[in-house]
């Protein structure tokens, strides 16, 4: 299997919907507002295999955060092509559902977050009240994305950052700046001042698509941290909970870990999207799991995030500069290499088998 290490949004979408297509499934697009960075229009497409009216649905999205679109994309190719889905899943009673590029606009520009900067995986809060305080942040901010981008300005913030991972550690120090802020517009891991375009179509989606829904299980595929090629599947919920649901998550997945887990390389966070989905649907028996691919360090990731978001939101995006800021990240987040995709899809498919029978097995309970 070979595949190209430049691949851009646009030849992803291309072949997504060339799989789509080989594998006879149904399609529908929502076009975002926006152009893309090669001034293309972009979309939210989502294809569906297995029968019409089935009461459970395995969903299976990339894109959540853009940048790892590309990666999470030829997963889900793969799996359009190589696997019989559509007797399967007729047998089971299940609809398979595929979510191509959440967030689109990141997808296209290679960024973690949308044009406002504001990271898809921190928008799902509670607007009632008050956004949650990250002080931590605050100390730090203007060394995390300095309002200047020279030579003085980035020793003096790398010399800072440093010094801050020094004292607190390096897992408090990933916590610090990973956890989220909604008081730094240009930062990173910005929560927004209300829901995106991809959180608002996620509240159509589930009000039209889920309606008559009884069980439902959601896997987001992401890459980044951790040991490349290796997938850890992180749950929703408290380490130690004991609750129907999780009990449910890892008699599917047995080596399910969840945030703040010692083993996990994940730290907590807030406004994530998974844990928001009981509350969206109530009346649907969630099931939630990230595969979390790979790639590269959390120091290399850092550096190559502070550089693309302060190009793209202070300086100039069409730059050289920001170009290599971009390939940087793309670096930290997207392998570009046949032997990290044939690593990482027997833990995807298992992921997607397991949820699978699961559901027929659950609705066959339920009977």
């Amino acid at each position: 299997m070979t595949q190209p290490s430049d691949e851009t949004y646009i030849a992803a979408r291309a072949d997504f919907l060339d799989a789509v297509g080989a594998a006879g499934a149904r399609i529908r697009s929502w076009q975002h507002p926006l152009r893309g960075r090669h001034d293309e229009a972009l979309f939210l497409d989502v294809a569906e295999v297995g029968p019409v009216g089935a009461t459970s649905l395995v969903a299976v999205v990339s894109g959540t955060h853009g940048a790892e679109c590309i990666e999470g994309s030829r997963l889900q190719r793969r799996h359009l092509r190589e696997t019989r889905l559509a007797s399967m899943l007729d047998t089971a009673g299940v609809c398979l559902v595929f979510v191509h590029a959440f967030e689109p606009f990141g997808a296209s520009w290679t960024r973690e977050a949308d044009d406002d900067n504001v990271d898809l995986n921190r928008n799902f809060i509670d607007r009632m009240g008050p956004p949650p305080a990250n002080p931590d942040y605050d100390e730090y901010a203007d060394s995390i994305v300095p309002p200047r981008w020279d030579v003085a300005s980035e020793a003096h913030a790398v010399a800072a950052l440093y010094g801050a991972l020094a004292e607190l550690g390096p897992l408090e120090f990933q916590a610090l700046i990973a956890r989220g802020q909604y008081d730094h517009p240009r930062g990173l891991f910005y929560g927004g001042l209300g829901p995106t375009w991809s959180h608002r179509w996620l509240l159509d989606w589930i009000a039209d698509r889920w309606a008559g829904l009884r069980r439902a299980a959601v896997i987001d595929v992401r890459t980044g941290l951790g040991e490349w090629g290796v997938v850890e599947r992180a749950g929703v919920g408290a380490p130690d909970a004991s609750d129907v649901v999780t009990s449910r998550a890892q008699s599917w997945w047995p080596d399910l870990r969840t945030r703040g887990d010692d083993r996990s390389v994940l730290t907590e966070i807030v406004g994530e999207w998974l844990p928001a989905l009981d509350g969206l649907a109530p009346e649907v028996e969630i099931t939630s799991v990230s595969l979390e691919c790979g790639v590269s360090d959390p120091a290399r990731a850092l550096l190559a995030l502070r550089a693309e978001t302060w190009w793209h939101m202070v300086g100039d995006r069409r730059s050289a500069e920001a170009e290599q800021a971009r390939s940087l990240l793309r670096a930290a987040y997207v392998a570009d290499d046949p032997a990290w995709t044939a690593a990482v899809w027997p833990v995807y498919l298992d992921t997607v088998d397991a949820a699978v029978r699961g559901l027929s097995e659950g609705a066959v309970g339920a009977a």
